[in-house]
């Protein structure tokens, strides 16, 4: 079984439904009502509406729905114009979560992959630059802090909080540059 909360984008709920129906796989579509109870009361059909509670995006939770069945889903979403970014598997740790609760697990998954990206981003821009470009000094500060930064990545996976300073301080590393051209403006 399959459920789907679709929030804003319940216009496309008739799609969502078409897709899943010609595959047989049965499909609940939640509202906002729906998101304060558990995985379990959800997929057991034994929950009861309480204080709505919108969600910010679009979610899909799978309960015996198997890796083959899964890749199809997602295959004929895509050849149906539709997405959905951010999806789950009930399982034994999760089945008493909220289904608000387990989107909000979702959505800080989401934040602190998206500061990894942008962190290995920078990293990655820190490849192309010139370092004869830069005011020695500022080149030096900036690639200590980006080594020591990586070194850290490389070593363990920080919390979201620490990523979220690590990223911070690559930012501020990369904003404290000075290009050479200004050390030559007096000559």
């Amino acid at each position: 079984m399959i459920l789907i909360y679709l929030g804003a984008q319940h216009t496309q709920q008739s799609t969502y439904q078409q897709v899943l129906q010609t595959m047989q796989l049965p499909v609940r579509f939640l509202s906002d009502a729906q998101t304060e109870a558990t995985l379990n009361e959800l997929f057991e059909h034994r929950e009861h509406e309480q204080h709505a509670h919108p969600l910010s995006h679009p979610l899909m939770v799978m309960k015996d729905v198997s890796d083959a069945q899964f890749q199809r889903i997602m295959q004929q979403f895509h050849a149906n114009g539709l997405s959905m970014e951010r999806k789950a598997m009930w399982t034994i740790h999760n089945q008493d979560w909220s289904f608000a609760r387990l989107a909000e697990e979702i959505e800080e998954e989401h934040r602190y992959f998206a500061d990894r990206e942008q962190l290995y981003a920078i990293f990655s821009a820190s490849n192309h630059k010139d370092p004869q470009a830069y005011a020695p000094a500022s080149w030096k500060a900036y690639a200590a802090t980006l080594t020591r930064l990586y070194g850290q990545l490389a070593r363990q996976e920080p919390s979201p909080q620490e990523l979220k300073a690590m990223l911070e301080e690559a930012k501020a590393a990369e904003a404290a540059l000075l290009p050479r051209s200004i050390l030559n403006t007096d000559q």
